[in-house]
Order: C-alpha cells, then sequence, then structure tokens
C-alpha cells in the first residue's frame, strides 16, 4: 500500500486531507512539525508527500528544498497546500514543488491532484 505523508499544522485540516487520501486508497502519516517529518521522509520516503508552508520549527518551502535537493528523496512528489500568494508559488516552483493548491482547498480538486500524482483512477 502507498504511503502518503501529510505535514499540516492544524488537525481539522490535517484530518480533513488524510480522509482524501484514505479514500484513495493509500495509508497516511500525518506530521504537525518539518523537523519530524524531514526525519521520517529520511528513514522511508513517501509516495507523495502533502505539504503546508507555515510550521514550526521547519516551514514547507525550506522542508521541500530540503527533500527535492536531496539525492535519496528528490523522488517524492510534493503537493504544497497553502494560503497561496504570488510569491509563496514562486517559492514553491523554485524548491521544485509538483503542484500547489490553495487553501481553503475544495476536496474534489484535492482529490483529483492527488490521484493524478499517484497516477490513480478516481472512481
Amino acid at each position: 500500500m502507498r504511503v502518503v505523508y501529510i505535514v499540516e499544522d492544524l488537525s481539522s485540516i490535517a484530518l480533513r486531507m488524510a480522509d482524501v487520501v484514505r479514500g484513495l486508497g493509500c495509508a497516511v502519516e500525518v506530521f504537525a512539525d518539518g523537523l519530524e517529518a524531514y526525519a521520517r521522509i529520511l528513514e522511508q520516503p513517501p509516495a507523495l508527500l502533502l505539504l503546508d508552508v507555515m510550521l514550526p520549527s521547519l516551514d514547507g518551502l525550506a522542508l521541500a528544498r530540503l527533500v527535492k535537493f536531496n539525492e535519496t528523496t528528490s523522488h517524492v512528489p510534493v503537493l504544497m497546500i497553502s494560503s497561496v500568494s504570488d510569491d509563496v508559488a514562486e517559492m514553491a516552483r523554485a524548491s521544485r514543488v509538483e503542484a500547489i493548491l490553495a487553501k481553503p482547498f475544495d476536496v474534489d480538486d484535492m482529490t483529483a491532484e492527488v490521484a493524478r500524482m499517484l497516477a490513480l483512477e478516481v472512481a
């Protein structure tokens, strides 16, 4: 089973995201802290990383750069889900983030994007 990591410090949003991912038949691990997530990514890279920008200890943009510029984890696709400004979107692209969804996100849009990134069929 594919495992998707969700890095989001607001539990209500993380639970909503997890429901979407589980609905696609994937396992989920949730992290509220960027450093904790990075340590786990180095141990066992996920099939997909869903990432907020504003996080304690290590923000999402820095985490994305660490993941994408590390030879052993650069293959992990990253979907950033955040209150996106043009500056954040530009920094996310510079960090090699594959896709960005704005908060508040539409569940159908998130489902379609996660499925696309994992190359899954959506019923």
